[in-house]
């Protein structure tokens, strides 16, 4: 399976071979809330289901399809009806890989920790959009750490 990442997102949509072998795709925090949305509505998929709609470009990686996404992305889905209108969807431990260094430079064991944690909803919140920036607060963020 591919590993996704929330990083360079002027790339998103966009994926490589990894030096391990591993695909690597590139999105901003749209994979995030997409399956944040499918655990909500209880939608469970297999790994090879998940393979089928990657293969098949039915999980958004975008929020939403500019020409550049069009010109120079592989994954051009956008998040459209899979979005959270009223919620912003924030995640309770980091995600960023605290690097200047290119994704590709980076090593395979950061990129799975990564993916980890963007992908799992266990990692994940929503507020209301009105005070969605609560989710950026660190004292609120251990709040959600300790009731999770």
């Amino acid at each position: 399976m591919p590993l996704i990442v929330r990083k360079e997102t002027n790339r998103k949509g966009q994926s490589f071979i990894h030096s391990c072998g591993r695909e690597v795709i590139i999105s901003d925090n749209t994979f995030a809330i997409w399956v944040y949305g499918r655990v909500m509505k209880g939608e469970v998929y297999t790994l090879p289901e998940l393979k089928e709609m990657l293969y098949r470009n039915e999980i958004p990686m975008v929020f939403m399809q500019t020409n550049d996404v069009k010109e120079k992305a592989k994954y051009t889905k956008p998040l459209g009806s899979y979005s959270l209108p009223k919620w912003k969807l924030c995640h309770i431990e980091p995600i960023g890989f605290n690097t200047n260094k290119s994704i590709e430079d980076l090593d395979v064991d950061s990129i799975k920790e990564h993916f980890m944690k963007y992908a799992n909803p266990n990692n994940m919140f929503v507020l209301p959009k009105e005070i969605g920036d609560l989710g950026e607060i660190s004292i609120f963020i251990d709040e959600q750490r300790r009731i999770r």
